[in-house]
């Protein structure tokens, strides 16, 4: 597979300014990458239904290009601009942020990840 826009690194992302716009990569299905560059609008239920409580969904990225490669089997990588100020560390990952959704982002490129290998077993 090859790439011609790249995550930023790792310790860049890091060190980075809160204003300094940084790549990230996610891995999702193709139907999901409208989830990516939407600004969310406060939804109204419709009168007599009780809004559900949980957990808000946030979306998890990568600057490491191996994990975005092992991330997307068989889906797609959703490469993003980001300022880091929107950005949380995810605790004892490597190379993972996470944001809420609806976070401010451009769309840098979407690119097809890796086909999943199937195996198959001949009787002998």
């Amino acid at each position: 597979m090859t790439f011609d826009i790249f995550p930023t690194l790792e310790q860049e992302v890091r060190l980075s300014p809160p204003e300094r716009l940084v790549t990230l990569v996610a891995a999702c299905e193709p139907n999901q990458i409208g989830r990516f560059n939407v600004r969310e609008v406060a939804y109204q239920p419709p009168t007599g239904v009780i809004p559900r409580q949980g957990k808000e969904e946030t979306l998890v990225f990568t600057s490491s290009v191996v994990r975005a490669q092992t991330d997307s089997m068989s889906r797609v990588m959703v490469f993003v601009g980001i300022k880091k100020k929107y950005l949380t560390k995810i605790p004892e990952s490597l190379n993972g942020w996470s944001c809420p959704r609806g976070t401010p982002m451009q769309v840098i490129k979407v690119q097809h990840g890796l086909p999943t290998l199937k195996l198959s077993f001949l009787n002998s």
